[in-house]
């Protein structure tokens, strides 16, 4: 058998350039078991001597082939396509099309590995705003939002960030309503990772109402938990607190793994560390990060809502007997306390003098949201607050009553 050399010197004296270019095609899939021939082929079809037309061509054609073998009976796949994209950048120009299939094969290739950050690299190495190659709208937006989708796998926000801005250049021109979806969903994503739980949850609850024809069942449920689980997250408010109502009353949240605590936090009741247990091992890595003020993200969502539950049975309330309630130091109850206040969160004022916590809301506001909230769970009979007032102190109310409309405060 003649060597690859004696080979390419034979198809380089054919003077037919259809019938060279068809030679070299054959050649590279007769050498597709031998590294070594291919990357001699490759070299000399980039080399001057070949004819820009036909080494495109062939080179193409070799990216085809490639893209279609299976990795396990061709280990040096990697090796040979990292090899390609070497010899094609220095007349990257002329050879777009076979580095874009070629780059889309090392994602695969990546993807399957769950590499992701490599296989993002690997994509958004394509330049999809060359002037040789015109790519639609909708090509840009699927790639754009491909590649920021790799780099959500690893939480890598800012990356991902900067292609969903991308992506958002074009995605107006898109009819594919999977493809917009997946653009949203990636966009809530981002939002989650970056902390910014509220507008994470509304995207996620609203893509969470797709008609179930257009997506999967199993998706819509993902994307409903997601939405429960950065609602819960979400900083204690007004805001907040509409979103907890609405997923309350939505009737698949009942099979919802969180639905417990959902539900404390909607009804406004105090939710204590053990409950928050199981709920935290469900949290991504990035929604247990610390805070500056020193808590995780989940014992800040804990404390703001303790803290406004309290804000509805308690007139005014000692910080030291708020550090216990919330189990925390009176000095990192009243910072908790001030950040509300200061945010408009919370309606109050901290009398550090007396070391008292004044709430203001009005009688009215508690109990038209304790109204609301009973009236969404079918209930006719309440049963009085029990209060354990201390003498010479603010009044105390138990656990049973904490999320029962409060009663006139004692005065000390």
């Amino acid at each position: 058998m003649a060597t690859v050399d004696a080979e390419l010197q034979r198809i380089a004296h054919i003077a037919d350039q259809k019938e060279k270019t068809a030679a070299y095609k054959t050649l590279l899939e007769e050498k597709l078991q031998d590294l070594a021939s291919l990357k001699t082929i490759v070299t000399h079809l980039l080399g001057e001597d070949v004819l820009l037309v036909i080494s495109r061509a062939a080179i193409t054609h070799l990216a085809s082939v490639v893209a279609g073998i299976d990795v396990d009976a061709h280990p040096w796949k990697l090796e040979f396509i990292c090899f390609c994209l070497a010899k094609i950048k220095p007349r990257i120009l002329s050879f777009e099309e076979p580095d874009v299939m070629f780059r889309e094969s090392l994602a695969a290739m990546y993807m399957d590995e769950e590499e992701y950050i490599e296989a993002a690299k690997a994509l958004a190495a394509i330049n999809l705003e060359s002037s040789t190659r015109q790519y639609s709208d909708v090509e840009k937006a699927e790639k754009y939002v491909k590649i920021a989708e790799l780099y959500l796998q690893e939480d890598e926000t800012v990356d991902a960030e900067n292609f969903i801005n991308r992506a958002s250049r074009f995605i107006h021109n898109v009819e594919d309503w999977a493809l917009k979806l997946r653009f949203q969903v990636s966009y809530a994503r981002i939002l989650d990772s970056k902390r910014k739980f509220l507008d994470a949850a509304l995207r996620y609850y609203e893509f969470s109402q797709s008609k179930p024809d257009e997506v999967d069942p199993d998706d819509l449920l993902e994307l409903l938990g997601k939405a429960v689980t950065c609602a819960i997250l979400a900083s204690a408010g007004p805001q907040r607190s509409r979103l907890l109502g609405t997923l309350y009353k939505d009737e698949r949240v009942k099979n919802s793994e969180h639905v417990a605590i959902l539900e404390k936090m909607y009804m406004e009741q105090l939710i204590r560390r053990p409950e928050l247990v199981q709920f935290e091992k469900s949290l991504l890595p990035h929604q247990k990060a610390v805070l500056s003020n020193g808590f995780t993200v989940l014992e800040n969502a804990f404390l703001e809502h303790n803290l406004l539950a309290a804000s509805r049975v308690y007139s005014s309330i000692s910080l030291e007997e708020l550090g216990k309630l919330l189990e925390i130091e009176p000095t990192n109850a009243e910072r908790v306390a001030a950040t509300m206040i200061g945010e408009e969160r919370m309606k109050g004022s901290i009398d550090q003098h007396l070391g008292f916590l004044e709430f203001e809301n009005t009688e009215d506001e508690v109990l038209a949201a304790f109204d609301t909230r009973i009236s969404s769970c079918g209930c006719c009979v309440v049963k009085d607050p029990v209060l354990a007032v201390k003498p010479g102190k603010h009044c105390i109310v138990s656990d049973r009553a904490n999320h029962l409309p409060r009663q006139p405060s004692c005065h000390r």
